[in-house]
């Protein structure tokens, strides 16, 4: 009774399909990569605009902003 209680997890773990449950979680992290460089690609957007016009634009009047917004 023991042996089977002891190797039948084994036995069912062999039996299943784990091809299909890792190609699952392989596509839903592809997705998770995918989403992440595009994420990086928009915020370097942003930090690259917002440099751009504390370059172009810094003014006695908007200096404080300038000053918050590039920290």
């Amino acid at each position: 009774m023991s042996y089977g209680i002891a190797f039948l997890p084994i036995f069912i773990w062999k039996k299943g399909k784990r091809e299909s449950l890792l190609y699952d979680h392989l596509l839903s992290a592809n997705e998770a990569s995918m989403e992440l460089k595009q994420a990086r690609l928009e915020y370097m957007k942003e930090v690259s605009y917002c440099k751009n016009l504390a370059q172009d634009h810094r003014s006695a009047a908007n200096e404080k902003f300038f000053d918050i917004l590039l920290s």
